[in-house]
């Protein structure tokens, strides 16, 4: 009985002190903001790295890693690819722009930002209006770091609701 007991500590503290996964923090609706946080990137395979949310206004997202990644980013409702080496609407080896769905999509290229093949970006240029799913391609396996902010959309007006009680006075 010891050891079985032993046995669901141990698994307890092994479910408590897992790391998370932190991905993207996008705040609140009207807040701009900024975030890092560390991805896995398997070998050989596409590894989903967040959703990017209709809502969010100049969106910038940058992946670096010691290894050959590729970022990926394709339209969650019609499945389009927007950036993607194998046949997306920006698939090239460097910097380009394209329109797509009213917005500016802005991407560094396979090759990268002329640091490291593992080293590429994106630029939404516009308030986003549907929500983008961002994958990575890991050429070997290893572990990418994401950098992103983005703005609070223009004249964006954060709606609620609330109570309050208030004394006023009397015959003043």
């Amino acid at each position: 009985i010891k050891c079985l007991s032993r046995s669901y500590l141990l698994l307890a503290l092994l479910l408590v002190y897992q790391p998370a996964h932190a991905g993207f923090d996008w705040g609140d609706t009207c807040s701009p903001g900024k975030g890092t946080f560390s991805q896995d990137i398997a070998n050989k395979a596409r590894v989903q790295v967040g959703v990017i949310p209709a809502g969010k206004a100049n969106v910038n997202v940058e992946l670096t890693s010691p290894v050959d990644v590729d970022i990926q980013l394709v339209d969650a409702h019609s499945g389009t690819k927007i950036v993607d080496w194998q046949g997306g609407l920006l698939a090239g080896p460097g910097a380009q722009c394209k329109r797509f769905g009213g917005l500016e999509f802005c991407y560094s290229g396979y090759n990268g930002d002329g640091t490291n093949l593992g080293h590429e970006w994106i630029r939404i240029n516009g308030e986003t209006n549907r929500p983008l799913t961002m994958s990575a391609f890991g050429y070997r396996p290893g572990q990418a770091t994401v950098n992103y902010s983005y703005d609070a959309p223009e004249g964006c007006v954060d709606a609620g609701n609330g109570a309050f009680a208030q004394w006023i006075a009397q015959d003043m």
